[in-house]
């Protein structure tokens, strides 16, 4: 393939038909309808492969890869469908199988990109649309054993939701993108329910009060049996390639679907299961969850970027600080510019020493009106107008017994030196 029509052609339809992951709001569709007709007119795809399909305000990718990482050790041939990326297109769309991970291919890309552009531009697709009908259109034809669907925002009017799931899935409900899926617990649940199928069969991750309500409420409507994950958190991560506390809930996840897909016809052995969570990044090629960049010092960098992912992120560091394992924290940090700053900084530990500073990306926010916040609040913080000086800053003052994290936005984890094939 050449790289540089492949590139351009990339090119093209994020110009062209612009990703949320660019540009935000104004790339949001919401809908079924145009997900739908291009289906159908690619042959139905969608209808070709069994499926589960995964939502949630936190965790869905890490239980994506996790659930993936499971069935691949063993010895099922497993579609993986996930956004955003970070480094490379092709990172959305992977088969996984015994042998490891294998990202869609710059030929087919290109194939699918250039047969059907036409299609694209009558029919005003969204970016969204296009990558999720080139997964499908992969996986009918990869002969996979099962596919693992990620939704992009929301479920109900999500392009992913026109699949029907052995397994609907939804992690967690917490405030993000409030303006699509609505200001309240109830109202963002009712969204992510709608992934929830008639006759079918969900699981629900973590819930309790009016979310565990509002499921059980979607679930009755449509005859759905519902399940919720086993909350026991005594999981020994040591062993495992994803190190974030939080993987404990997702791992818990995985579990409960384990147990209920052994149930209608898909066989694990327990040792197998086992190594399967412990590679999981390693077997998926997962990128940015609590991921280990370098050491000496130990620099860790995690795609956590809304309020609830944060909050278990700066949980951590924080225990990080109060059982000494590190002398020091360093904190690289920057967001973009939707983000509630008065909340997040009701968050953020005052512990470590900011590096602020932004990713090249328009969403991002310029560094000195959240270090100015910051300031205010009795934060120790440093400006750095590029990632690349900041890292640069925070290695020359730490020792090699100090800890660098770098998040707060999964633009600033893309362009941290993370790696993957």
């Amino acid at each position: 393939m050449d790289e540089k029509l492949y590139k351009k052609e990339l090119e093209f339809i994020f110009n062209r038909f612009p990703s949320y992951q660019v540009v935000g709001e104004r790339a949001y569709k919401p809908g079924v309808e145009n997900m739908v007709k291009f289906d159908q007119y690619l042959g139905s795809p969608s209808q070709k492969f069994d499926s589960i399909h995964i939502a949630g305000t936190n965790g869905k990718g890490s239980t994506s890869h996790l659930l993936a990482s499971v069935f691949a050790s063993n010895g099922y041939r497993v579609g993986l469908y996930t956004s955003p990326h970070l480094k490379d297109f092709r990172e959305r769309i992977k088969i996984c199988d015994s042998n490891g991970y294998q990202m869609i291919s710059q030929d087919e890309v290109y194939k699918f990109l250039t047969q059907h552009r036409d299609y694209f531009i009558e029919n005003n697709l969204s970016f969204f649309e296009i990558t999720t009908a080139l997964a499908f259109s992969h996986f009918s034809q990869s002969q996979i054993d099962i596919a693992i669907i990620e939704t992009g925002l929301g479920g109900r009017l999500d392009s992913t939701n026109i699949i029907t799931p052995k397994l609907s899935i939804i992690t967690n409900i917490g405030f993000d993108h409030c303006q699509y899926l609505g200001n309240t617990l109830q109202e963002i649940a009712t969204e992510k329910g709608g992934i929830i199928k008639q006759n079918g069969k969900v699981l629900i991750g973590e819930a309790d009060g009016v979310c565990r309500e509002v499921f059980e409420n979607i679930a009755t409507e449509k005859s759905a049996e519902i399940h919720f994950a086993d909350q026991n958190n005594d999981v020994d991560l040591s062993q495992f390639d994803l190190q974030g506390d939080y993987q404990r809930f997702n791992i818990n996840c995985v579990k409960g679907a384990l147990s209920i897909l052994s149930k209608i016809g898909y066989s694990f052995d327990n040792q197998l299961v086992d190594k399967g969570l412990k590679n999981t990044s390693r077997n998926t090629g997962l990128l940015g969850r609590w991921q280990v960049i370098s050491h000496n010092p130990t620099t860790i960098c995690d795609t956590g970027h809304n309020a609830h992912g944060l909050k278990h992120v700066f949980n951590q560091l924080t225990r990080l600080h109060q059982e000494r394992v590190y002398d020091k924290i360093y904190i690289i940090f920057g967001t973009v510019v939707e983000r509630d700053l008065d909340s997040l900084l009701e968050i953020m530990p005052n512990f470590p020493k900011y590096f602020i500073t932004r990713a090249d990306n328009h969403r991002a926010l310029e560094p000195k009106i959240l270090a100015k916040k910051m300031l205010d609040a009795g934060f120790d913080v440093d400006i750095c107008e590029s990632i690349s000086l900041a890292i640069e800053q925070a290695t020359n003052s730490a020792n090699e017994s100090d800890l660098i994290f770098i998040g707060g936005s999964t633009y600033l984890v893309a362009e941290s030196d993370i790696s993957g094939k």
